[in-house]
Order: structure tokens, then C-alpha cells, then sequence
């Protein structure tokens, strides 16, 4: 296959908006474009080669499997062994857990999967994740474990029947992408099947070069065509964003791109020129490399920092990157592809010698759960009462009425928030006299109580306390909710959100580095806390109906994140843990606001 600089000026084109976009660099929103170009360009250059190969009838599944792997694994590998030592000494058990998880999924090509399954609610903060790029690595090698199978079992079909197969398959998948955008967000974006299609656009340029001396394009028509083309990929970048639904139609505009200039951008065209830059060209040679270390190095940045790193270190961190890139991309991709340097058996030796430590290291950490139980010492509730099962024990009072015989009823409504407050107060308040009960459900929020729509108004209207819990409420519900509860002699009160800092792992190298300093009691600094429509929400509420927890452990512009004994309030930086709720149960309880003021003449 004849070499064209400009694709690997394209891979160039695509690697750096991606950098720039998990480096949270604003005006690069849409730059995960870039996974999207790269799937097109792999299908062309992929699909290209096993043609070139089958025509000849020279094609080698072993062979085949063998240069992906040597083109696949070394830097892969490389990259994972650099992260296992620090992960250990800069990220708290869950964190540790979340990446050794992860260190097998990408050794095993399927960190797509794993992602699929722990993303979500109450999934870690993908800034936090050091392989979280893998998953894209992973849909490629699963497509190309069953591509040229499936090639091999219908080369005798000939072309056009493979062709129409695969503009089959292509129309299902993109149709499942644009459906599951929508109805399964998650799953869409990280799973082979929705984005199949985007590497068989691709394969289409492959199919199109077999033909191209039965079809040819006018040169100025190349010329219009590949112009738009690169059009259409910088337009993605800078207009797309994270509420875009994605892999949909939408990703047409990207990869269609991409296609156009694949198929148009030939020898002589502006978009090739400007592709073949030497600057652009060299970009390309080590992006695969570039792409592989530039989340490891943000994540531990962020990893180890208390506050969101300032555009001065990102830039730093960016050049880092490119020249850690140039070094893996000499010294570990170009030997290992060639087999002439290194020969089929000692690579295999040295792929199994690095898996084996990753596979090790990954099994350490999950199994160990982090080193959880070292870390964060014993609970009553057992582990549960770390992380998410304390959060959810709130659902044990989730009921349609209230016991008889106690003397307050207080009613908590709301989601994940609400539920913190309920164990707020079970643990700071003798509850003998005192009832609680929790709803979650949709009909119980703000607006349809002062309504009279909620299904469970029988519970509402027999409360003497409401406390709404979220980190957002209907701005145009508050002041009716407050006229409502006086008029029916029903306190109401708002609880808003937590941010606990931005980043709670520097406690696990601070104790680590930093053992003659006393780091029981730890402050993080102040973040932006909640987003501009919450804060908002917020100030539309009276001060004594609000009950802000912030208040209870925030001192002089720094967060309280551990209790006296050094315990951390929170894992997520918004949830409390089981000693959280104690400590901050326990400020509220003699907090000096009218719900401590109305629970305390109970107990």
C-alpha cells in the first residue's frame, strides 16, 4: 500500500483536539471528534491492507493478528507499567481499585466494556481515570478480531456481495447508535455495535480505491470535497459538545469528514498540502503514542492536586506529553513493529512478560479492594458504610406513612442528597420521639406538594417537617412551597448539594509523604461549588428555610474533608460516608438554625 503523508497528517489533525479536550481546554469541547477520525482512518488503512493481501492471495490471519498486536500492545503495555507504581501511592482505595479493574481490561481489550458497566451516577470522576482512553483501543482490536473473518469467510462472494453486507451491517449499526444516544447513553458511546460504523465508513474508502479506475472524480470536485471535508471535522470540533448525543447522526458530520478528505484529498489538493505539513505530518507519527500517555499524565496531575490545574501547568503537561510521545514512539512502537529488529518469538516473550506484571498488579489492587480495609479502617456498617450502600441504607425508611405514636414526623424528599440528610439525622438526633420517613419518587418533588398531585399526599399532608433534598429545585416552586406550608402549619426547609474540593486523593500521599505532619484533620480548598443554575436556585431561597451542611465544614475558604479521627467525610466529594454523617450529624445537631432548633425540643 502506497504511503500518503497526509493520512498520518490526519491522524495529526485528530490526536491534538483530543489532548485538548481532556485537558479541559474551553472552545475544544467537541475535540473526542478525534476518537471518531482516528475509527475511519483505521478502517481505510486496515481494510486496505487485508485487500492488497487477499488479491494476492497472501493473505495470514496469524500474521495479521501478529502486526496488531506489534503495532497494538508495546506502547500500550509501556504506558500501563509506568501507572502502576504511582497509582499505589497517589489514588484512594476506590480510585486504586477502579484503575487495577481497569489495568486487566486494557491488558484483556476490553476496558469498553468495564466502562460500560461502572460509568454512571455513582461511576469516578473520568478526570481521575488514567486509562480511561483504552476503551477506544478496545472497540478497534474486538472489530478487527472479527473483520477480516468475516472477510475471509465471504472473499468468495466477491466485492460487491461483501460491500452490500457491510453497508448492511453499517445501516444497523448507525441506526442502533442514533436510537442508543438517546435510550442508552453510556452503552452506546463505549460498545462495539454502535460504532461498527464508523470504522466500516472507512473500510468504504478501501472499497472505493479497488474501483476508483472505474470511477473517477473531477479534480476540482476533489478539491470542494476535501475542503468540506476538513471543514466538517473543525466545525465538530469547536460546535460539539458534552450534551451532544453521541455516536448519532450527529457523528456523521466528523467521520463523513474524514472520509471525504480520505477518498479526495490527493496529491496537489490544498487539503493535502496543508495534511503534508512536515509540523502536522510529524504530529501524526507519534499520536498513537501521544494519545496513549496524555490521560495518564492529566490524570495524575489531578490526581495529586488540590485545585483544577491552571493553564500554565496543562500547557506544561501537553509538552511533556508530545516529547514522552517522540521518546515511546523511537524507542518502543518503531522497534517492536519492525520484524526485522525484533523477532516473532521475542516479542511474544516480552508481550507476556508485561502483560503478566499489569495482569498481577491489576488482580493486587481488586482484590485487595484498594487496600480499603488498611485505608479506611472499620466501620460499623462494614464497607458499606464507606461508599454507596450507607448512602442507600436511607431507603429503610422509604414508606407510606408515619409510625403512630411519635411526636415529629419529618419528611425527607429527593434523590442521592435527600438520602444524605436522612442519615444526617439518624445519626445526630436521639430519633425516640422522632419519625423520619424518605421519598424519592418523581411525584414527590417540589412542585407537585403545594399542588396536591403528589400520590403519596396522605404522607405530606400528616408531616409537621419537609425537607426537600437535591442539588437543584423548580425555582418557580419555592415561594409557593413556603406560602403552602404556612398556610397548612408545615415547616419546609431546602438542602442543597456538597463539594468537597476538588480532588480528596492528595490525602493518600500526604499521609504517605508526609508522616511527621499531622494529617488526621484535613482541609481541602475551596472549589466551585455546584453548577451556575443550583447556585442560583439557591439564592432564591430564604435563609430559614435553607439549610446549607457547606456551612457546618467550610472554614475561612477551605472544605473539612475528614472528621477528628482522620476519617474522610466523603469518597466522591459529594456523598458522605457513614463517619461523614456522624461528624456532620452531629455540627448540625448543635447548629443554631430553626430544623436543629425544632429536632432537639423532641429529643
Amino acid at each position: 500500500m502506497q504511503y500518503r503523508a497526509e493520512i498520518d497528517g490526519l491522524r495529526g489533525l485528530a490526536v491534538v483536539p483530543v489532548i485538548l479536550f481532556h485537558g479541559g481546554f474551553k472552545g475544544f469541547d467537541g475535540g473526542f471528534v478525534g476518537v471518531d477520525v482516528f475509527f475511519v482512518i483505521s478502517g481505510y488503512l486496515i481494510t486496505s491492507i487485508i485487500f492488497a493481501e487477499m488479491n494476492e492471495g497472501k493473505f495470514s490471519l496469524v500474521n495479521f493478528y501478529e502486526r496488531r498486536a506489534r503495532r497494538i500492545l508495546p506502547a500500550l503495555f509501556f504506558v500501563i507499567l509506568l501507572c502502576v507504581i504511582p497509582a499505589y501511592f497517589f489514588m484512594l482505595p476506590d480510585e486504586l481499585e477502579n484503575f487495577g479493574q481497569s489495568t486487566i481490561a486494557s491488558i484483556l481489550m476490553s476496558n469498553n466494556l468495564l466502562l460500560a458497566i461502572t460509568s454512571g451516577y455513582w461511576g469516578i470522576d473520568n478526570d481521575f481515570k488514567p486509562l480511561l482512553h483504552t476503551w477506544s483501543l478496545a472497540v478497534e482490536e474486538q472489530y478487527y478480531l472479527l473483520f477480516p473473518l468475516l472477510l475471509m469467510l465471504t472473499w468468495r462472494w466477491g466485492k460487491r456481495w461483501i460491500f452490500i453486507t457491510l453497508f448492511l451491517v453499517f445501516t444497523l449499526s448507525l441506526a442502533l447508535a442514533h436510537w442508543g444516544s438517546a435510550n442508552q447513553p453510556i452503552y452506546t458511546f463505549f460498545l462495539l455495535p454502535t460504532r461498527a460504523w464508523e470504522i466500516l465508513l472507512g473500510a468504504f474508502c478501501a472499497f472505493y480505491f479497488e474501483r476508483k479506475r472505474a470511477v473517477q472524480i473531477p479534480k476540482a470536485l476533489n478539491e470542494a470535497l476535501g475542503l468540506i471535508g476538513l471543514a466538517l471535522i473543525i466545525w465538530a470540533i469547536f460546535a460539539f459538545d458534552k450534551n451532544t448525543p453521541f455516536p448519532s447522526l450527529y457523528a456523521l458530520v466528523p467521520t463523513a469528514g474524514t472520509f471525504l478528505i480520505i477518498l479526495c484529498a490527493q496529491q496537489g489538493t490544498v487539503v493535502c498540502r496543508i495534511l503534508s505539513n512536515k509540523l502536522i505530518v510529524g504530529t501524526g507519527l507519534v499520536s498513537y503514542s501521544a494519545y496513549l500517555i496524555h490521560q495518564p499524565v492529566f490524570a495524575f496531575a489531578r490526581l495529586i492536586s488540590t485545585e483544577p490545574p491552571g493553564t500554565v501547568l496543562l500547557l506544561c503537561l501537553i509538552g511533556l506529553t508530545f516529547s514522552a510521545a517522540y521518546m515511546s514512539w523511537k524507542y518502543v512502537e518503531r522497534p517492536f513493529r519492525r520484524g526485522t529488529h525484533i523477532s516473532s518469538r521475542s516479542f511474544i516473550g516480552c508481550m507476556v512478560l508485561a502483560a503478566s506484571i499489569s495482569l498481577a498488579s491489576g488482580l493486587l489492587y481488586h482484590t485487595k479492594k484498594g487496600f480499603s480495609e488498611s485505608f479506611y479502617g472499620e466501620t460499623r456498617y462494614g464497607e458499606s458504610g464507606i461508599w454507596q450502600g450507607y448512602v442507600d441504607s436511607a431507603f429503610t425508611l422509604k414508606k407510606d406513612n408515619f409510625e403512630n405514636g411519635k411526636e415529629l414526623k419529618i419528611l425527607v424528599i429527593g434523590n442521592s442528597y435527600a438520602r444524605d440528610f436522612v442519615n444526617i439525622l439518624r445519626e445526630g438526633f436521639d430519633l425516640k420521639n422522632i419519625d423520619i420517613a424518605y421519598r424519592d419518587e418523581e411525584g414527590t418533588y417540589d412542585c407537585n406538594v403545594h399542588t396536591g398531585h403528589s400520590p403519596y399526599n396522605a404522607l405530606i399532608m400528616s408531616a409537621d417537617v419537609i425537607v426537600f433534598g437535591s442539588g437543584h429545585f423548580t425555582p418557580g416552586c419555592i415561594e409557593k412551597n413556603i406560602k403552602w406550608s404556612k398556610q397548612n402549619n408545615i415547616k419546609v426547609f431546602y438542602s442543597g448539594d456538597k463539594r468537597l474540593g476538588y480532588n480528596l486523593n492528595h490525602i493518600k500521599w500526604k499521609r504517605l509523604f508526609l508522616p511527621k505532619d499531622d494529617t488526621r484533620v484535613i482541609y481541602s480548598k475551596d472549589a466551585v461549588f455546584g453548577n451556575n443554575s443550583g447556585r442560583q436556585t439557591y439564592d432564591r431561597i430564604p435563609s430559614n428555610h435553607f439549610i446549607s451542611l457547606m456551612d457546618l465544614i467550610s472554614k475561612n475558604g477551605l472544605i473539612r474533608i475528614t472528621d477528628d479521627a482522620g476519617r474522610l467525610l466523603s469518597i466522591d466529594r459529594t456523598h458522605l460516608t457513614e463517619p461523614g454523617a456522624v461528624f456532620v450529624g452531629k455540627l448540625f445537631h448543635d447548629d443554631d438554625n430553626p430544623l436543629s432548633s425544632i429536632a432537639r425540643a423532641y429529643e
